[in-house]
């Protein structure tokens, strides 16, 4: 049984610096890869690229969301289990995309992929290395500072509880 949650903080009336950083460096991660996929699929035919690229976005999203709904005091009001799946999920995602980002480098260097205007047609591994590392950063960022919000809302029950996230 979960222990009773603090209450709610008020809103703060102004925005702190550190916390702007954090949701323009989201805002530009979403634009990134809403930009950057699209323009690898029309131009360079490279499909997979696309869809990592709106993959980054959408964890970019989700961190933007994050940060936005703890300046807001909303994540007070989230169920400890939601944000266990966040962490958890997120760092599934991380090391995937890490495993994915160092294979893909493996390969494109063994096969001697370029990366000149002929070279980056079709499924060219060294961007999608690139936007594998970008989904990395962002599901990376979303787990620590999840857990980082968490801890400061006191939704867990006890200190083991925190402790056991890692």
């Amino acid at each position: 049984m979960e222990s009773p949650r603090s209450p709610t903080p008020l809103v703060p009336s102004k925005m702190r610096w550190n916390m702007k950083i954090r949701l323009i460096w989201a805002a530009l991660g979403i634009s990134a890869g809403l930009m950057a996929g699209p323009i690898f699929e029309v131009r360079f035919q490279n499909h997979a690229v696309l869809v990592i690229a709106l993959l980054s976005s959408v964890a970019a999203s989700l961190l933007f969301y994050i940060h936005l709904s703890y300046h807001k005091r909303n994540i007070w009001n989230w169920n400890s289990k939601t944000i266990k799946f966040i962490i958890y999920s997120s760092t599934i995602l991380c090391i995937i995309s890490l495993l994915g980002c160092v294979g893909c480098l493996i390969i494109a260097g063994v096969n001697g992929e370029t990366v000149t205007t002929e070279g980056l047609k079709g499924n060219n591994r060294w961007m999608i290395a690139v936007w594998l590392w970008m989904t990395f950063k962002w599901t990376m960022m979303i787990a620590i500072y999840t857990k980082k919000y968490f801890k400061k809302t006191n939704l867990c029950s006890s200190k083991n509880t925190i402790n056991n996230i890692s």
